[in-house]
Order: C-alpha cells, then structure tokens, then sequence
C-alpha cells in the first residue's frame, strides 16, 4: 500500500481544476456556436472537435479517481483525430474535393472507431498491452499534421485565388 499523501498533490488538483475550467469553455464554446448556427457544418464539426478535446481534458488527471477514465484516455485520441479532420475541412475553409465528395469526412470516423474497437478487445485479441493507445495516438497525430496541412494549402490557395481577382478587377 502507498500512502495517500505521496499520491495527493495539492499541485495536481489546482492543475486538474484549471483544467476541467478549460473543458467546459470548450463545451460551452462548442455548444453555443452550435446553438446559434446549427444549420451549418462547420458549426456540428467545432461542437464535436470540442466535445472531444473537453473529454480529453477533464480525465488527463487523476484518473485513477475518475471511473472509466483510463478507458476514455485510451478511446478518445483517435476521435480527437477524426474531428480534427472534420472540423479542418468544413470550417474556415472547405476544399473542392470535399465539396465535391462529402463523405470523405466519414473515413477518419471509421478509422477511429475501428480502433476504439481494437482498443475495447485488445486484452481479449493477445495483442501486447497499450498496443492499441500507440496507434490511437498516432491516428490522431498523423490527422491532425495532415489536417493543419491541408488547412494551409487551402488558406494558401484562397489568398492566391483573392489575389489574382483583385489583379483583374
């Protein structure tokens, strides 16, 4: 047995609390901007982008006071990576081919949920332990580069696009 004081630190509950202050900002961010434009994509993409990180956020700490939390620590990450793709080709920019093919932005989902389903059985599979939090982690490292890539290739392009109107005008 460990004593309760070597694992309790003020420090951690000061860090844990600001950090719960920031998920619900996001929520709260998340939900507003959903409530006041709900008919539009990018408002649905920014509620689920902040649901995840808010999520994230309120269970980095202390999980082992949290119940369920080391299961959403393991979960989470590759929804992060999904929505993050989500919201960076819906909002503030959408590229022509995910006008032209939206359904596009459902692939990552899949992906996500394929390895939330690997992370749930992974004890069950063999496979080694924490293989399943690795990939997760980077699924949704490697959609988040490639999602800000694509995020600036887009602005890059509707700066070049803006430009060259105002040049014929």
């Amino acid at each position: 047995p460990v004593a309760i004081s070597e694992l309790y630190r003020p420090f951690d509950s000061l860090v844990h609390g600001l950090l719960l202050v920031v998920a619900i900002i996001y929520l709260g961010t998340g939900g507003v901007v959903y409530w006041l434009r709900p008919e539009r994509s990018g408002a649905w993409a920014l509620l689920l982008f902040c649901s995840t990180l808010a999520v994230q956020l309120a269970v980095t700490l202390h999980t082992d006071y949290i119940e369920g939390a080391i299961v959403h620590l393991v979960v989470n990450p590759p929804l992060i990576g999904a929505t993050t793709f989500h919201l960076f080709t819906t909002y503030p920019i959408q590229p022509g081919w995910v006008v032209r093919h939206p359904r596009i932005q459902v692939f990552p989902y899949l992906g996500a949920g394929l390895l939330v389903a690997l992370a749930l059985a992974e004890g069950r599979l063999g496979l080694p332990p924490g293989i399943a939090s690795e990939l997760g982690f980077l699924y949704m490292a490697v959609l988040v580069w490639l999602s800000l890539g694509i995020l600036a290739v887009e602005r890059r392009r509707h700066r070049i696009d803006y430009a060259g109107s105002l040049l014929l005008t």
